[in-house]
């Protein structure tokens, strides 16, 4: 049985953005699967949610131990008294209690129903708790939870709704020590719902990548992610701008420390920026296995992606080189 460890990197990604790319990398991947499910299980413990639990077993492929059972046994009475315990408290605020009450008790369900990996409920309640948030600094709170919760459901559109709600609620405490940090994390989950949505053959509207380094995300988005979504950017643009996002990313400090120990991105933009055409195409070439683990793109899209970024690339090629001969050129993008 393969180790966890000789997984697909996943950087320091932790808690329910582990658990999804290691759900992701259980169906799609048969080289890794095994070992996916093994770690998720392991996870997955961390949580109340027994029934991916039972799922990630079944992948792993083998039967729960009495350990295991007991604890789904726990898990699930413990589930239930806490929910029926938050659910009337609840109606008791609805009844009689404050807003600011009534707030506390939607967030408390919204925390709890994540937990048990309810997502579509959970997102509901940081919903509701927005609504009867009256402050600026409750408002943040909601909303973020929501923004997480929403891509956790696999909602990209209603993630940008509530990244604009977080960041409308900091726009009002700017001054606030925390401020930067929050703004990165919202631009990271903005990012990743925009790279569910863009259609992976138009590579201009590819969106920008995060422009801070991981502290504020590293949970969610391992190093070598941010990387790659960063290269695809730079060089799926037009190509009279290609050079100067490529020269951007290389001065940035962000991707130095994306790519400190996985330099294959770094690669690719060094081969561009070298006018190697060849080693340039063979990088990506070799990347497009890596995209197809990405949530956000798989396997049908990242290699969409490629096809686009060739095709930017061809259009940079042939306006650098215009006498080029077409064997050349076949032989630099037949990979």
């Amino acid at each position: 049985m393969q180790e966890a460890d000789a997984l697909p990197d996943l950087g320091a990604c932790a808690g329910w953005a582990r658990v999804h790319r290691l759900a992701y990398v259980m169906e799609h991947s048969s080289t890794w699967r095994i070992a996916a499910a093994t770690e998720a299980a392991r996870l997955l413990q961390e949580t109340w949610d027994t029934e991916r639990f039972r799922a990630a077993c079944a992948v792993r492929g083998t039967p729960c131990t009495l350990d295991e059972d007991a604890w789904i046994a726990a898990t699930e009475a413990r589930m239930q008294d806490t929910r029926a315990a938050l659910l009337a408290e609840l109606s008791a605020c609805q009844m009689s209690g404050p807003r600011e009450a009534i707030r506390q008790a939607h967030m408390a369900l919204g925390d709890h129903y994540r937990h048990c990996g309810r997502f579509r409920d959970a997102l509901a309640h940081y919903e509701s708790a927005r609504e009867y948030a009256a402050e600026p600094a409750h408002i943040l709170p909601s909303a973020m939870g929501a923004m997480e919760t929403a891509w956790d459901a696999a909602e990209p559109m209603r993630v940008l709704g509530h990244a604009d709600h977080a960041d409308a609620a900091l726009d009002t405490q700017e001054r606030a020590a925390h401020a930067p940090t929050v703004r990165a994390r919202i631009q990271a989950f903005r990012m990743l719902a925009r790279w569910a949505l863009v259609d992976p053959s138009e590579a201009t509207a590819w969106p920008e990548p995060v422009s801070e380094a991981p502290d504020a995300y590293g949970d969610v988005l391992p190093p070598s992610s941010c990387a790659w979504y960063a290269v695809l950017w730079a060089l799926g643009a037009p190509p009279e701008q290609q050079r100067t996002r490529v020269m951007q990313l290389q001065q940035s400090a962000a991707f130095r420390a994306w790519t400190l120990q996985a330099p294959a991105p770094a690669r690719v933009l060094a081969a561009y920026i070298q006018g190697a055409w060849d080693e340039c195409v063979t990088h990506l070439r070799d990347a497009v296995a890596v995209w197809a683990l990405e949530p956000p793109l798989g396997a049908a899209r990242a290699a969409a992606c490629h096809r686009a970024v060739l095709q930017q690339l061809i259009a940079r090629y042939l306006g650098a080189y215009r006498r080029l001969t077409l064997g050349a050129l076949a032989r630099v993008f037949a990979h």
